[in-house]
């Protein structure tokens, strides 16, 4: 059954969206930066799943840029979800909860930049050539974490050349050597009665 969002989703939904561009933040570095799913993330934004406190505080707590907008988006939890789980909500204490709020949005933007830089940098060695093994242990990261981020980023993966003379390909042309008379070329590894020869190989 499709979920059906109310007047409190929706607000939520814009609430969120906006305060996360106006932080300059992707869904993905906020879902890094609170420990929730991206894709929860891109639900709540587009109003597709119900509003939990749960969610809503860590959301709140980095992203409001006053008190106002704070409770704002607190006041879009559904209390009968989880209002008598997690109790009453805590006292505004002001100043002090908005420098706390500052810190984590600064905390927030600084990883994503950081985040955002080991990334490129990343997508610089392999585009300079570096193997996949020299850049997953330079970078400490899964060698699937590598190709979802050259996919993310539309970034050709390249392909190991193959060798036509292995199994399964074409045969290439039989390597040659002089004759020991001088008389002309045979076949590498074979003499002139045609027997395998092992000196010239």
């Amino acid at each position: 059954m499709r979920f059906q969002p109310t007047m409190r989703e929706a607000r939520f939904a814009r609430l969120l969206r906006e305060a996360r561009e106006r932080a300059q933040l992707t869904q993905r570095e906020v879902a890094e930066a609170t420990g929730l799913a991206r894709t929860l993330i891109s639900e709540l934004e587009h109003a597709r799943c119900p509003v939990r406190l749960v969610h809503v505080r860590p959301l709140a707590a980095g992203l409001a840029k006053d008190d106002a907008e704070r409770r704002a988006l607190l006041a879009c939890a559904d209390p009968r979800a989880e209002g008598r789980q997690w109790g009453r909500l805590p006292p505004d204490t002001g100043a002090e909860r908005r420098q706390r709020a500052a810190a984590t949005l600064l905390r927030w933007q600084a990883e994503a930049r950081a985040q955002r830089e080991r990334e490129a940098a990343i997508l610089d060695a392999y585009r300079a050539g570096v193997k996949w093994r020299e850049i997953v242990e330079r970078y400490g990261i899964p060698k699937t974490t590598l190709y979802e981020l050259l996919a993310e980023r539309g970034v050709a993966v390249r392909r190991r050349k193959r060798d036509p003379r292995r199994r399964g390909g074409s045969p290439g042309p039989p390597r040659t050597t002089e004759a020991p008379d001088g008389s002309g070329l045979e076949p590498h590894g074979q003499g002139q009665d045609g027997n395998h020869d092992r000196d010239y190989l």
